[in-house]
């Protein structure tokens, strides 16, 4: 509760600014799983670029203690800092542009990853500065579109050449190269997951991942165990394992969306 009042507090620090449309918490303090070790995640959406004047103004005001200042990259800016013992995470964008990603993924059904990490903080943010603004992002983004599910098995259900020599590899004790070639199928596998439970992706590594699967409709049985028995298991146990809850996820996806032609490329 602390960190969401000092996030709400930040707006003030933007109020007087006739250039910022929309002051969003976002992060795990929106979504209600902060800790003690939990940062405040805080999106700004400006009418025109923002100065570098602009986004140190608030960190003076609340006398922060600077940690990063990027320059503009992939559609924002963003910066860091530390006030009062609390790290603040400040992302900037155009709000034109990010009108422009929700079209793109809700409409034309992009499945950039890093567009639909905007969009799932828009979801699920809550709005300090600019209700009117947010209210109208949120009901472009609600529901999520049953053609982007579609476009993410589609581009997802591709796995590595290497998965499929996946019994070569662990003949010849090539576990460093395995242990990424599990990291990269369990990725998709998650892209995967979550379109088919409609949940735009929240994190490029899934951070907080079981807070969000324990909401899930269509997921295989025990899944939060085995996810940990792949991690922590020998090698040939962890791929097993991800066979087997490949092979559950392909039966949903043939059950709940059955107008997907599946690429299964899950047997060696």
């Amino acid at each position: 509760m602390e960190l969401l009042e000092k996030g709400k507090a930040i707006s003030a620090y933007y109020r007087n600014n006739q250039n910022v449309d929309l002051v969003m918490i976002a992060g795990s303090v929106s979504r209600g799983w902060a800790d003690h070790l939990s940062d405040i995640e805080i999106y700004v959406l400006w009418n025109e670029a923002p100065t570098d004047d602009d986004r140190k103004k608030p960190i003076k005001e609340l006398q922060g203690e600077l940690i990063e200042f990027h320059p503009f990259e992939e559609d924002e800016w963003s910066e860091s800092y530390v006030s009062s013992h609390v790290k603040y995470e400040i992302s900037n964008f155009l709000t034109y542009r990010v009108r422009e990603i929700v079209h793109e993924v809700t409409k034309e059904y992009d499945t950039s990853i890093n567009k639909q990490l905007i969009v799932s903080s828009i979801k699920s943010g809550i709005p300090v500065l600019g209700n009117e603004l947010y209210s109208e992002l949120v009901a472009q983004v609600t529901p999520y579109p049953r053609e982007l599910t579609m476009a993410m098995i589609h581009k997802y259900m591709k796995l590595t050449n290497q998965w499929n020599h996946r019994e070569a590899l662990m003949k010849r004790d090539d576990w460093f190269i395995l242990k990424q070639v599990i990291s990269s199928v369990q990725l998709n596998y998650n892209y995967m997951f979550y379109a088919i439970n409609q949940e735009y992706i929240q994190h490029p590594v899934f951070k907080w991942n079981s807070q969000v699967t324990s909401q899930f409709r269509l997921k295989p049985n025990n899944l939060e165990e085995r996810l940990e028995r792949i991690n922590f298991s020998p090698l040939e146990d962890s791929i097993l394992e991800l066979e087997l809850l490949l092979d559950e996820l392909y039966l949903l996806v043939e059950k709940h969306y059955p107008e997907v032609v599946l690429e299964n490329n899950n047997s060696s």
